[in-house]
């Protein structure tokens, strides 16, 4: 069924991306990261307003997103009356902090847009905007690691092997995932195989995130791997295989998992990071002890009190750097849940549509990616978010055209 409300929906979308993915910050504005994160949300509520009859048609018919929205928010407000009581702040600190799940409503703007113009449709034009981002990273990278000049005003996250290291947008994943799986069914197979090349040179080149590296190329494996039906005992073969390469493209695999096990930097400069997480989770893991439900909750640090709070005595644990435990520490059981609830639905919708081998295939990537990245990468970060309405609307719109199909087909029959 489609929902006519005209091309505007579209550029909604489109502004949410160019914002998310940080496109202000080609040229030097005055706007901080805080205010484009608000700036972005704000647009996403707009966006709803603006499309309500078509967004309240969408919760009508898709009864996931209707559920999954509804817990959610039932969820954010247990944890904001909470944190308001706990740490005596305001409703204009929640709206700053759990301001970001508003984003989760911009899923019905996107089911919108594919009932209108077509998932392909919609999804090319987003990922040529995050493929321009990377392009955009990797060139600014490049110019400033070799003259030391800046090409634009990006905020560097941080340097690493005297390199400058960027964060190379949120939708990063899903483009591999629907590059890998348009290459996987011959469509312009060179172009697709250079946009993924280029991704794996900015995740090296630019943002040294090993956990985000090693999702990637797992991935792009499990995708290849269930394209074709293939027995148990090659999968298997090919799975050895493919550790082996992984042990390849890392390298110093006996020093990695030195690291992993020693806290004792002077055995290994690596294990710096391990330790930091170790002592996170020992850290946040205090609050889940004492309110399993709710976690700490959440804080908007603010004064010097709060902060000691929210990232410890010497101000240097982050929940960004431990994924979904990072979630289950902020936001307790409640909290998980948002994730977990999301995951299994991804299974059950992956399951029925086993006989469906061609765009299960992109579904069985975006899954692949989402619990891999886990680990270490929260996707319901304000930074990452945007990726997961993307995630649940194309779950949900290939369910619903495959169910609706079959139908038609059983009626012609």
């Amino acid at each position: 069924m489609r929902l006519k409300v005209g091309r505007k929906s579209t550029i909604i979308i489109m502004l949410l991306t160019l914002f998310s993915l940080k496109f202000l910050n080609i040229v030097d504005l005055p706007i901080n990261s805080n205010s484009l994160s608000y700036l972005t949300w704000i647009v996403a509520v707009l966006g709803c307003c603006i499309y309500y009859p078509g967004v309240k048609r969408i919760i009508g018919t898709f009864t996931f997103v209707r559920n999954y929205l509804t817990y959610v928010l039932f969820s954010q407000i247990i944890i904001c009356v909470y944190s308001i009581f706990k740490y005596n702040e305001t409703i204009a600190d929640m709206l700053m902090t759990a301001g970001v799940y508003v984003m989760l409503a911009v899923v019905c703007l996107i089911i919108i847009n594919f009932q209108n113009y077509g998932m392909d449709f919609i999804l090319k034009r987003v990922l040529i905007l995050q493929f321009v981002a990377i392009v955009l990273a990797l060139i600014h990278s490049f110019v400033y690691n070799t003259t030391g000049n800046s090409l634009f005003a990006f905020t560097a996250e941080s340097f690493m092997h005297n390199r400058l290291r960027l964060a190379i947008g949120p939708l990063t994943g899903l483009l591999v995932c629907y590059t890998f799986y348009k290459f996987l069914n011959r469509y312009k197979q060179v172009v697709m195989f250079g946009i993924i090349v280029v991704v794996l040179i900015s995740l090296y080149y630019v943002e040294m995130t090993r956990a985000n590296q090693l999702a990637i190329l797992v991935t792009i494996f499990i995708m290849w791997l269930f394209y074709k039906e293939r027995s148990r005992k090659t999968i298997i073969k090919y799975m050895i295989a493919f550790c082996l390469v992984l042990i390849l493209y890392f390298g110093g695999f006996f020093d990695s998992v030195l690291s992993m096990l020693s806290r004792d930097t002077s055995v290994n400069p690596r294990a710096m990071s391990t330790v930091a997480r170790i002592n996170a989770i020992e850290y946040f893991s205090e609050f889940t002890n004492k309110n399993p439900l709710i976690g700490m909750g959440w804080i908007r640090p603010y004064t010097d009190q709060l902060t000691k709070i929210w990232s410890g005595p010497n101000n240097v644990y982050f929940f960004d750097d431990l994924g979904f435990l990072g979630q289950f520490y902020r936001q307790g059981i409640l909290g998980a849940l948002v994730y977990i609830i999301m995951l299994t639905r991804m299974i059950y919708i992956i399951h029925k549509l086993r006989h469906e081998n061609d765009n299960r295939i992109l579904l069985i990537g975006i899954f692949t990616y989402t619990c891999a990245t886990m680990p270490s990468l929260n996707c319901f970060d304000s930074s990452r978010i945007l990726a997961v309405p993307f995630y649940i609307a194309i779950f949900e719109y290939i369910y619903k055209d495959y169910y609706i199909a079959m139908e038609r087909s059983q009626e012609t029959n």
